[in-house]
C-alpha cells in the first residue's frame, strides 16, 4: 500500500481521495488512508473510521467542512490467524468508488463481491494474481521493486464507460494498481503504475497510447488488447 502523502493541504482547489479499508486480519478491522493526502488511522466501525478521517482533513485543511472522494477496499484472505492462510502470498484487496448516486454506489460494491467472491473460489486466482502487477518500476508504492513481488495487490472495480481521468484518481505517480473490469463471463485485468502515467521525462502512457482523461476505461482496454 502507498503511504500517506506528505504536505499540506489547501483548502478551496484540493479534493482529497481517501480510502477505507475493512480486513477482518486485523485488529481493529476498520482503516483509513489518503491517496493523495496525508492521512491515515483506524477504527472498530467505518462510521468511526470516516468521523476521524473527516476530523483529520479539518485540521489539514483548516476548512471545517472539506470535501472528500471516498472508496471502500475489502481484504480477499478472511482468515483470522496468519497460521491459517492457504496462500502465503501478497494480500489482495479490491475497491470501488463510494458514488454519492445510492444505485451506482450499490452496483459498484455488489461488482466487488462478486469479485472478491470469484477470487475466493479459484485458488489459482488468487495465487496468480500478484504476477498480473509483474514487474514494477523502482519506487512503487503498491508494490516491492524486489523480486519478491508487490506487497500487496490493489484491484479497482471499475465499469468499461468510465473516464479515464476519474479512474487514474486511484494512483499517484508512486502507486501501483489492477484495473478490473467485466470481460463478458471473464474478468480483465490491466496492472497501471503511476510512474507510467506520470512519468518524470517524455510522454506518459495514455498519451503514447492516442488517449487522454476524457477516455473510457474500455477505450484503454481496447488499446491494450491491440498491444498484447
Amino acid at each position: 500500500m502507498t503511504e500517506p502523502a506528505t504536505g499540506p493541504v489547501s483548502p478551496g482547489d484540493f479534493i482529497a481521495q481517501v480510502v477505507f479499508r475493512h480486513n477482518p486480519t486485523t485488529s481493529p478491522q476498520w482503516s483509513y488512508y489518503g491517496i493523495n493526502a496525508p492521512l491515515a488511522g483506524s477504527a472498530a466501525k467505518l462510521s468511526e473510521a470516516k468521523f476521524a478521517a473527516n476530523r483529520d482533513l479539518q485540521f489539514l485543511s483548516g476548512d471545517p467542512s472539506p470535501e472528500f472522494r471516498s472508496y471502500a477496499e475489502w481484504a480477499v484472505d478472511q482468515e483470522t490467524r496468519p497460521e491459517e492462510f492457504l496462500h502465503p502470498t501478497a494480500p489482495v484487496f479490491v475497491r470501488t468508488l463510494q458514488d454519492e448516486d445510492t444505485n451506482l454506489r450499490l452496483h459498484r460494491q455488489n461488482l466487488a463481491q462478486a469479485y472478491l467472491e470469484g477470487i475466493r473460489s479459484a485458488p489459482e486466482l488468487r495465487v496468480s494474481l500478484p504476477e498480473v502487477v509483474g514487474a514494477v518500476a523502482p519506487g512503487d508504492g503498491d508494490a516491492d521493486s524486489s523480486a519478491d513481488g508487490p506487497t500487496e495487490v490493489i484491484l479497482v472495480t471499475l465499469f468499461p464507460d468510465d473516464l479515464l481521468g476519474d479512474a487514474l484518481l486511484n494512483l499517484t505517480a508512486q502507486d501501483s494498481v489492477v484495473f478490473c473490469l467485466p470481460d463478458g463471463d471473464s474478468l480483465s485485468f490491466l496492472p497501471v503504475h503511476g510512474a507510467d502515467v506520470w512519468p518524470e521525462e517524455g510522454p506518459g502512457m495514455l498519451e503514447q497510447m492516442g488517449l487522454d482523461e476524457f477516455a473510457t476505461v474500455r477505450d484503454l482496454m481496447e488499446v491494450s488488447d491491440d498491444d498484447s
